[in-house]
Parts: structure tokens; C-alpha cells; sequence
């Protein structure tokens, strides 16, 4: 099971990033939405952005200029179980997100650690490149399981959740929204 974003229509550029396929492009309608995707061999995720101007009359008054959002999801052949064993494991991977603050597109890292299997709580970690040079450092800890998934927060404060892929855990996929960025990850279990 892989779904390969290369298929979709508008793609203009396909690659590799950190061990995952990479692919950017418009929407199909000629739309000012671009998106960014990534998958493996048993996850997808995308992250899409975009800017449209519209003029908005609610209650005799009127608002006019541009709108800009972004979205992520995240999707794919989900375990639906938990990793189990002993000792420690490590998934590693790469994002992809939005600054809530300007809908500028950022890339970056994704770190997710059980410290131990017989007992797992997870921490999940993502690094994003701002744009002046910087590292924007997200951290979720003690994060618990549920059937093969794991969530923290709420939406647009500080909130994440994903989903273990493929056989034995892996792969993990899943989103995350801050109050300042939106994104999307997947990352590989490291040996």
C-alpha cells in the first residue's frame, strides 16, 4: 500500500527528502493553492497553502483583500495497535508546515521517541526552519497511546496527533497545530 502523490494533477516538481518522496504543485483548478507533499511506504501527508482575495458584506459592513490558509493531513495503512517489546525505540522523519502568522511554507525535522516499549508514553518532537535562519523547537512529552495513535491538546494550542503505520510501527504520520505554525510529519523507525 502506497499511495504515490506524484499522480495528482498539477504536480511540477517530484524528489527525495530524508529518505521520503517528495512532491510540490498547484491545485488542478489553476487555484493559487499549492501543496506540499511527502509519503513512504505506508503513510502520506501534505500540507496545502494558498491565498485567494475576496470581499466579504456581513451586517452593512464589508471587509476586502486577501485571505490566506493553510491546511495539513495526514492519512495512509494505519497499525490500529501499539508498539510493544522492550527497551526504547526512535521514528525520524521530516515536516512540512505554515506560520499561522504569514502562511509562509516551512520545512523541517520530526523526532518521536518511546524511552521504554513494556510501558510506552511517547514525546514527539518537531524542528522547523523559519525563514530568518532560526529553529522554531515543537515539544509534545508523555504523550499516551491508544490503539495505534496518540494525541495531545487541542487545536491551534499547541495540539498533535498521529497514527503508527505498517508492520511493526514503522512509520508514524500525523499533524500538528500550534498558535503559530500548522504542519504536518512522518517519520521512519529507526534499527
Amino acid at each position: 500500500y502506497t499511495s504515490d502523490l506524484r499522480q495528482l494533477d498539477g504536480t511540477e516538481g517530484t524528489g527525495t527528502r530524508d529518505g521520503f518522496n517528495t512532491v510540490a504543485g498547484s491545485l488542478p483548478d489553476n487555484s493559487i493553492f499549492t501543496r506540499y507533499g511527502f509519503w513512504g511506504q505506508h503513510g502520506y501527508a501534505a500540507v496545502v497553502l494558498g491565498e485567494v482575495s475576496r470581499q466579504i458584506t456581513d451586517a452593512g459592513r464589508t471587509w476586502s483583500g486577501p485571505f490566506q490558509t493553510a491546511h495539513a493531513w495526514a492519512a495512509g495503512e494505519t497499525t490500529d495497535t501499539n508498539p510493544t517489546g522492550t527497551g526504547s525505540a526512535t521514528w525520524r522523519g521530516i515536516a512540512e508546515a505554515a506560520s499561522t502568522a504569514d502562511f509562509q511554507r516551512l520545512t523541517g525535522t520530526a523526532n518521536l521517541t518511546i524511552a521504554d516499549l513494556s510501558q510506552p508514553r511517547l514525546t514527539a518532537e518537531i524542528h522547523l526552519d523559519k525563514i530568518d535562519g532560526s529553529t522554531a523547537e515543537l515539544r509534545w512529552p508523555d504523550i499516551s497511546l491508544s490503539n495505534g495513535s496518540f494525541s495531545q491538546g487541542s487545536a491551534g494550542d499547541h495540539h498533535i496527533h498521529g497514527r503508527f503505520h505498517g508492520q511493526d510501527h514503522s512509520e508514524a504520520w500525523g499533524i500538528f497545530h500550534t498558535n503559530a505554525y500548522l504542519g504536518a510529519f512522518g517519520a521512519m523507525r529507526q534499527p
